[in-house]
Parts: C-alpha cells; sequence; structure tokens
C-alpha cells in the first residue's frame, strides 16, 4: 500500500507512486505498492510488528522530535498468551524538545479500537512520516512540531488487530477470554460514559450489549480491558485540548454526544472545527448520536470527563466487504476501480485534517 504523504494545505506532497505534488521534501515511501494486482487483504496492511518496526525505526532517525512509550498491554499480553509477547500499547509523541513535557498546546490521535478497520492505522503511520520527514523542510510541518505536543496511538487494540488479520477479517473486539466459549470485548464501548448527570449516558447504555457474543458487548465494567485503562492513564496524565479516534469506513466525521440527541455546551466550537474537518476530507459530519446512539465509547468520555473537543473521523476504506453490527451494516473497506487515486485522496484528505487539528489546539478558547 502507498503511503500518501502530506496535504498541507496550500500543497499536496503524494508519493512516488503517484503525481508529484508542487511540495518539496516527498518522504520515501514506507508502503509496498499496489501493483497490477492486489495482493490478499492480509498482506496488503502493515501487521502489528511491523507498525512496531517502524515506530522504533521513526524513534531512532528522528530522536529530537519523536519518543515512543509503551502505555500499557494488551489483554493477550497482560494475561500471558503465547505469541502475544511483544503486544504493547505503542503511543509516539512528536515535538521538539520532545523529551520534555512543555507549556504547548497537546493533541491525541487514536486509530485502531476496532480490529478490523485497518485503514486507520496506514493513516496514522503516513502522518508519522510526514511530520517527521517533513519537519525542517515544510514551513508549516515544522511550526506544528515545534509548537505543539501531537501524541499517536496508531494500533490500540494490538490482539484483535492480529486476530483480524489472520483468522478473521470481520473482528470487532479485543481478544479477551470472556470464560465462556465467547472472547472480546467492544474497546469502544468500554470507556466510563459520557460522566454527566444524564444517567442515559452512563456506560452500558443505549449502542451496547451484555451479552458476551456480541460485537458491541461493553465488558464487565467501565475500563474493565487494559487497552482502553491505557488510554484512560494517558488522557488524565495531559492537557489535550483536541482529540480524534480513527475508525472505518462510514466517511462520516463526528463530535459528541453520542448518547443524545441534545447538544453540548460547546456545540457551536465542535461544530465549527468538525465542519473545517469534513471539508479537508470530504465526509459527512454531525453529531454523532445521529448515526445511532452510543454509549461508553471513546467521544463522550474523552469530552464529558476529561474536557477534550474529541472527533471520531469514520475514514474512507479500501475493500469493499460489509459486516454487520446489531442492526448496523458497516463499511469494512471500499475499493474503487482506481485504487490508487481512492487510497492517496483519501489518506491525503485525512492527513490534511489531522495536521488541521493539530494547528488549531493552540486556539482553543
Amino acid at each position: 500500500m502507498v503511503c500518501v504523504s502530506a496535504a498541507v494545505f496550500g500543497m499536496l506532497v503524494l508519493p512516488s507512486a503517484a503525481v508529484s505534488g508542487s511540495g518539496t521534501g516527498t518522504p520515501v515511501a514506507s508502503m509496498a505498492g499496489p501493483g497490477d494486482n492486489w495482493p490478499d487483504e492480509t498482506s496488503v496492511w502493515h501487521d502489528f510488528p511491523a507498525v512496531v518496526d517502524i515506530l522504533e525505526s521513526t524513534e531512532i532517525s528522528h530522536s529530537s522530535i519523536a519518543k515512543l512509550y509503551d502505555i500499557g498491554d494488551s489483554w493477550e499480553k497482560e494475561n500471558g498468551i503465547s505469541g502475544a509477547e511483544g503486544r504493547d500499547i505503542l503511543a509516539i509523541k512528536i515535538s521538539d524538545n520532545v523529551g520534555e513535557e512543555e507549556n504547548e498546546p497537546e493533541v491525541l490521535l487514536i486509530a485502531h479500537l476496532h480490529a478490523g478497520e485497518m485503514a486507520p492505522t496506514e493513516i496514522m503511520l503516513c502522518l508519522i512520516e510526514n511530520l517527521t520527514d517533513l519537519y525542517g523542510v515544510d514551513e508549516r510541518i515544522t511550526a506544528l512540531v515545534n509548537e505543539r505536543e501531537t501524541w499517536i496511538i496508531p494500533v490500540a487494540n494490538p490482539d484483535g488487530m492480529e486476530y483480524a488479520l489472520h483468522v478473521d477479517d470481520t473482528w470487532r473486539k479485543n481478544r479477551r477470554d470472556n470464560g465462556d466459549d465467547t472472547f472480546g470485548v467492544d474497546l469502544n464501548r468500554n470507556f466510563d460514559g459520557a460522566q454527566t448527570d444524564d444517567t442515559a449516558g452512563d456506560w452500558g447504555g443505549a449502542g451496547t450489549s451484555d451479552d458476551t457474543s456480541s460485537p458491541v458487548y461493553c465488558g464487565a465494567s467501565a475500563f474493565s480491558e487494559p487497552e482502553t485503562e491505557a488510554i484512560r492513564d494517558l488522557v488524565l496524565s495531559h492537557d489535550f485540548q483536541y482529540a480524534a479516534d480513527f475508525h472505518g469506513t462510514a466517511q462520516w466525521l463526528m463530535w459528541p454526544w453520542g448518547y443524545t440527541t441534545e447538544s453540548t455546551s460547546d456545540n457551536d466550537d465542535l461544530v465549527s472545527v468538525g465542519m473545517e474537518l469534513a471539508e479537508l476530507t470530504g465526509y459527512y459530519a454531525s453529531q454523532s448520536s445521529e448515526m445511532y446512539p452510543t454509549t461508553g465509547d471513546s467521544l463522550d468520555w474523552l469530552y464529558g470527563a476529561a474536557d477534550v473537543y474529541a472527533y471520531c473521523i469514520e475514514v474512507g476504506g479500501w475493500y469493499n466487504n460489509v459486516h454487520t453490527v446489531g442492526p448496523y451494516s458497516e463499511w469494512v473497506a471500499v475499493i474503487s476501480g482506481d485504487v490508487e487515486r481512492a487510497i492517496q485522496e483519501d489518506l491525503a484528505g485525512n492527513i490534511a485534517a489531522a495536521l488541521h487539528l493539530i494547528d488549531v489546539a493552540a486556539y482553543r478558547s
């Protein structure tokens, strides 16, 4: 898969497989390019060990601006499952003076809470490549690295990712052994609710199930899973102004609340930035609950518990598989006849949106 490089307002730097943009300094593409015939689905994406290799290499080659943090373990690693020994929840921080905690705006970008949603990880890897390889080359990228602290979690669900790649590409949850011949918790139903006075927003409400076999099983309790605990602890130890949780693949951009059609007290600001992001991605934009009601998702918890202006970005996809989640059908991915064009456009739009979110973090009132 070809890594699309930065879409930096006014310029678009594309990979070598695409038509060159007008910007200077095209980073080396890190992904295998599609030939005339696409490989099978499991070999298109980076697997988790490959992601780790890229993150470690980035830290080594850009040590002044990139630092890798192990913020927790996957469920299988925590429980000693054979083959899961290296499955840490990894976050990479990108900033100048990266080893210090400076008084700069902070942004959190999360990908791959849901196992079968591969495209968000690829987008995050491309974003990381651009923030590091274009540092000192592109003026805007350099300013964003110098004046912000950006944290990126490219794979929040390593066990689920590996299971979806190698066993069942429709898998959604993590790989917890529920002890009843079922496996997995939906990590995006495992956060501790919206933290409001309205009990309708509590964990375990609308959009979830207490049936362990359900794709939207919310777990035995809020933050029962080490993967969501790791994100919680990172968030509560920082002062993130903005966050985005990347999913696939409805081409839909959302802001809180997910549990109710009522607006947040910051609705005007959330909508304003959300519409700017939607313009860059080309996605439909709305309050989260318009898609369907949810509780225990990252979006409502980030906003309600940690005062983070948070967005869920359902990216476009690159395969035409469909699977059902409860009463809802989700596109796992979509491939058009012009594969490279579709991928480049979607990657470029999402990188542009991520850069914009990093940018506006300095202007939150």
